[in-house]
Formats: C-alpha cells, structure tokens, sequence
C-alpha cells in the first residue's frame, strides 16, 4: 500500500467513529429525557409549562367554585337552566378537589381570594355546600390550612360547625353529614366552635337538639362534666336551653325528631338502641338532680321543656321526659293550650279519647300508663286546668 493512500483512509477512519459517537451520544440524550418524563414529569411539567397549566387551573377552579355559588338553595335558581348547569356541574365535581388542593399549592392567596368571594346573595362557596357533604369537608380543609376556619362566620353569626349541623337538618339530608361533623369535631379549633355564640345567642349545641345531630351531643356529654353542664344549660333567645329547642321537635329530614338526643342526654343509655351510636353507651353523665334541674328550667315565655314539648304535640318528647321523673313540679307544670290551662296528663286524656288513629290513641296511652306508675300520681291526678276540669274530666 502506498503512503498516500494510508494518509487518505486515517480521515475517514476518524470521522466514522465521530459520527458514530454523536449518534450514541444522541440516543443516550433521547433516553435520559424519556426516563425524566416519565418519572419525574412533575419537574419537566414546571421546566416547560409552568405559566399555562397554572392560569388555566386558577380559572378552572374559579369556575367551578362560582357555579358552586349558584347551585345554592335559593328558590331563584330552581328551574331548566339551573337543571342543565347542575347536569354539567356533577360531571366535574368530583375531580375538582384534587384541582382546589392544587391550586392551593401553587397560588394560596389567589386561592384564599376565590373561598372569601360571595355570590349575589352573600354566601361564599361554602355556604352553598347545602347538598354536598363531600364538597363542604373539602373546602373546610383547605379553608383551614390557609388560616380562614376559626374565624369564619356567615351573615346569620354562624360558623362552620353551625353551618354543617344546619345542611344535616335539611330535607333530605344525608347521614353524610354526621361523618362531617364527626371531623370538624377533631379539629384543633372545634372547642372555641362550641363555646361560640351566634345570631340570637345561637350555641352547635342548639342546633344539634333543634336538629338531633347525636354526633355533637354525644361529643358534648364526653367533655369534662363542669363544661357538658355549662354548655347544656346556656340560654338563646327567648331564655330557650338547648333542651327547650328540643322540645319543638324541628326538622324535616336527618333531624326530624329529637328525641334521641334527648334520650341520650337524659339517660346516658338507651336499653333499645336507637343507632348504632348507642349501642354500648352504659355511662351516667349527670346525677339527677341536674337533670331534674334542667327540666325545670323556664324560658322567658314560663314553659319549661315538657310544657313546651306539649304546646307542640311533640308525643315521642313528652314520653321520654315523662319517664325519666317523678318530679310533681316538673310532670304537673301548667302551659296554655287552646285557650286554657292544661297539663301533660289532661292533654293525654284528651287526646287519647280524640286519638283519629289507632297509633295515635296508643301514644297517648302510652303517656297516661307511664304517670299511672308515678310515685306522685295522686298530686296529677288532683289538678285543676284553668276551667276547674280534672284529668279524668277531660276523657268524659
């Protein structure tokens, strides 16, 4: 071979192993960035697009949020162009927590912005959580973490416990809403909850006897007994205990009779469970002079619990007082009713004899047969209502 010709190959040579090498070299790049997609898209999604994503998600969740608003309770927003958004509202609903947590993360005070927006009529996006528990508890952690949750408070005084135990009282309401309860209740700030005073005076532990939330009364009677007994016996307006709220029996759903909390909280147990929430429950809170005590407690209007509960026919209420007492004072206490006044035992035996169902005369047998057994039965037996009637009287 000649030595020109060993001269021209050693270039070649060479610049095939360089171009072999930029090839390798290329595929090796290639695959380190497809192994970063893959496992780390999290930093390739902030290298490459990090102004888009955030912009559209803060527009996205702002979205969501003000259709939230709209889908609140009021009668104007019932009607087809509120059933079509619903339609379209559910269709996102459920993908949207982990969007609001990522918005969070990434801009909390455009965030915090979008939760303290009010709508038309006043309400921030958790207010009109009226029908979504799921939705209320989501908002409500986040509200939490950027420092918005103790001191929340609505146009009426509420806060965020009174609002919950409000939507479970609700026609309709889902048992969902005690499991919401039962996590606010956990919550660092759920002792300043319930010592709160809202519109009127308003205490939770009101609204959970007007309502029959068991989960906040059964919390209440486990606290220390000195402060069970100082939220029990605080006045709203009107001079009404939460008993007394109680007592009216309120509420078309969940919360639609209110006795068991009564039982509850009158009894310590129940020998028939009336949820599953009692089962076990064999522990006396209070002695019963305090509960005695509680029972003779006047509103500003004079009725006590029972007078109260029969002003309102509230029969499931009257019969679970009644069993607990054989008090006189508290069993023989005078209320008007149509016009007069009456007693618990003349208005059992007149409604008894007028009883238009079976049921209905059984319930108020009910009550007539629990006195009988009293220990002061003669003293009921021998007072007068205000036209000088006795109880038996009043059957004839």
């Amino acid at each position: 071979m000649s030595i020109k010709s060993v001269s021209n190959s050693v270039p070649l040579a060479a610049n095939s192993c360089l171009k072999k090498s930029l090839i390798v070299g290329i595929a090796l790049v290639a695959i380190g960035t497809f192994g970063l997609c893959v496992y780390r898209s999290d930093i390739v999604g902030a290298l490459f697009f990090k102004a888009q994503p955030k912009q559209e998600l803060s527009k996205e969740v702002a979205k969501f949020l003000a259709e939230l608003q709209f889908m609140g309770s009021s009668s104007e927003n019932y009607g087809p162009e509120r059933t079509e958004r619903y339609g379209e509202w559910l269709k996102v609903k459920d993908k949207m927590t982990p969007a609001m947590q990522r918005l969070f993360q990434e801009k909390p005070n455009e965030f915090k912005a979008l939760l303290n927006k009010k709508n038309g009529r006043g309400e921030t996006p958790l207010e009109t959580c009226e029908k979504d528990p799921k939705m209320f508890l989501a908002i409500a952690n986040v509200m939490e973490e950027l420092g918005l949750l103790k001191g929340f408070a609505n146009n009426y005084g509420y806060n965020v416990l009174m609002l919950a135990l409000t939507n479970q009282s609700g026609i309709g309401s889902s048992d969902a809403w005690g499991e919401v309860i039962r996590e606010l209740l956990k919550k660092d700030c759920a002792q300043e909850w319930l010592d709160y005073r809202g519109e009127n005076n308003t205490t939770p532990l009101h609204l959970a006897f007007e309502w029959n939330c068991v989960e906040l009364v059964d919390h209440v009677l486990n606290l220390k007994a000195e402060k069970a007994m100082e939220l029990l016996q605080r006045k709203a307006m009107g001079g009404n205990t939460p008993l007394h709220r109680a007592a009216w029996g309120r509420g078309s759903g969940r919360g639609s009779n209110s006795v068991g909390v009564v039982t509850l909280l009158l009894s310590g147990y129940v020998k028939e469970p009336l949820s599953s929430l009692f089962e076990g429950r064999t522990k006396i809170r209070f002695d019963q002079a305090f509960l005695e005590k509680l029972l003779k407690e006047k509103n500003d209007r004079g009725l006590t619990p029972l007078a109260t509960a029969g002003q309102q026919h509230h029969v499931d209420m009257i019969l679970a007082i009644v069993k607990k007492t054989d008090d006189a004072e508290i069993l023989g206490v005078k209320f008007e009713y149509d016009g007069m006044g009456t007693t618990i035992l003349h208005l059992a035996y007149k409604y008894m004899k007028r009883g238009r169902t079976r049921a209905a005369h059984a319930r108020w047998s009910d009550i007539i047969g629990v006195c009988q057994n009293k220990s002061c039965i003669a003293t009921l037996r021998g007072i007068e209502d205000s036209i000088g009637q006795l109880p038996r009287d009043v059957a004839n």
